[in-house]
């Protein structure tokens, strides 16, 4: 059975209406959708540990979860909204300080806090991925979709620099995706690459 991993953005549960809409459309595929820690981290080292645990053929990252998502490698990576210069976008995009969660999560946490540790744990990892890690390998098994109307991180023209715009796809919605965009755009690219074979997705010139 085919499985994908789900990766939340800052502030965010396990479970959501994304989440959610996939289960629903692709009922004989396993979707995880783990409730991320908040400390970077923490944050990938769990995700590195669910990718080492089970075969996924997807990961789906969105905003500080496409993030994460990015720096993983051998595996076809969707990222939505990315932030993919986390250390800028968080504190202009959400702030130093106190903040509440968007949604109850399992733990019982009401609050996460942006501060110092916090973004020099993202820089330890973004600074690692772009000095060490990034590679052939990541840009020709990554597709991003970016949101045009999307005022919070916008990173478009990043990723034709980092990318090569190799699988680059732009929709007219905002940070959060909308349902013409899930349904047109998402629904679509998460097909194409399931029926494709992971030989020929991950080419290297």
């Amino acid at each position: 059975m085919k499985r994908i991993l789900y990766i939340h953005g800052i502030g965010s549960t396990g479970g959501g209406n994304t989440v959610d809409r996939i289960r629903k459309t692709f009922t004989n595929v396993i979707v995880d959708s783990p409730e991320i820690p908040t400390m970077p981290k923490e944050a990938f080292k769990l995700i590195e540990k669910m990718v080492t645990e089970n075969h996924y053929d997807i990961i789906i990252g969105t905003s500080l979860g496409g993030f994460y998502a990015m720096m993983i490698s051998g595996i076809p990576k969707i990222l939505i909204n990315p932030a993919m210069k986390a250390v800028e976008d968080i504190p202009t995009a959400i702030g130093y300080g106190e903040h509440e969660y968007l949604r109850e999560r399992k733990s019982g946490e009401k609050t996460y806090i942006i501060n110092d540790n916090y973004v020099n744990e993202l820089k330890y990892l973004e600074d690692r991925f772009f000095n060490e890690w990034i590679d052939n390998e990541y840009i020709y098994e990554t597709t991003a979709i970016f949101g045009t109307n999307d005022t919070l991180i916008s990173h478009i023209e990043d990723y034709k620099n980092i990318y090569k715009a190799h699988n680059m796809i732009t929709a007219e919605f905002g940070h959060r995706m909308d349902n013409k965009t899930f349904n047109n755009v998402l629904i679509p690219t998460i097909e194409k690459i399931l029926n494709t074979e992971k030989e020929e997705i991950n080419i290297i010139n």
